[in-house]
């Protein structure tokens, strides 16, 4: 027999494959997916409200947002074009 937490683990881990899978051909991961969905449903958010939106820790939030070499973002929006 196997507790919750062990099963929920290993429901994630499948779920993360799935959408991995299905992703790939756009060379995107699930991570970056939820964070279009979630800038695209709530338009221009701070970093730290979309962490914790996303219950991810800012700094992982942080590095997986592309950032322009000479500039700092705080918030991010979704554009037509892709940019941030």
């Amino acid at each position: 027999m196997e507790c919750a937490g062990g099963g929920l683990r290993r429901t994630s881990r499948a779920i993360s494959r799935f959408y991995g899978a299905a992703f790939a051909p756009l060379d995107l991961t699930g991570t970056q997916f939820s964070l279009l969905v979630a800038v695209n449903l709530g338009g221009p958010i701070p970093l730290s409200r979309l962490a914790e939106f996303l219950v991810l820790d800012r700094t992982s939030l942080y590095l997986r947002i592309p950032r322009h070499p000479e500039r700092r973002f705080r918030s991010i929006v979704n554009t037509r074009s892709g940019g941030s």
